[in-house]
């Protein structure tokens, strides 16, 4: 992940379930790959903010969905 470190300009937010005022999981924003993030139901909202400051890489996101402890499906 690469996004500016105080995040005041760029971040991701992960929020656990499938509307935008979901109970927010964590704000991400630096360069720190993050650990996994389970979700306690079958969706996250996803949300990436840019203030359009600056211009870089951006972020990879991988998703799984886990079947009692088995990968059944990956998105990349």
């Amino acid at each position: 992940m690469r996004l500016e470190s105080d995040c005041n300009h760029d971040y991701l937010l992960i929020r656990n379930g499938p509307r935008p005022d979901s109970p927010l999981m964590n704000k991400y924003c630096g360069t720190s790959v993050p650990m996994p993030i389970l979700s306690q139901s079958n969706a996250l909202w996803i949300e990436f903010y840019s203030d359009n400051s600056n211009e870089d890489q951006g972020f990879v996101l991988r998703l799984e969905a886990v079947y009692e402890g088995e990968v059944v499906e990956l998105y990349l």
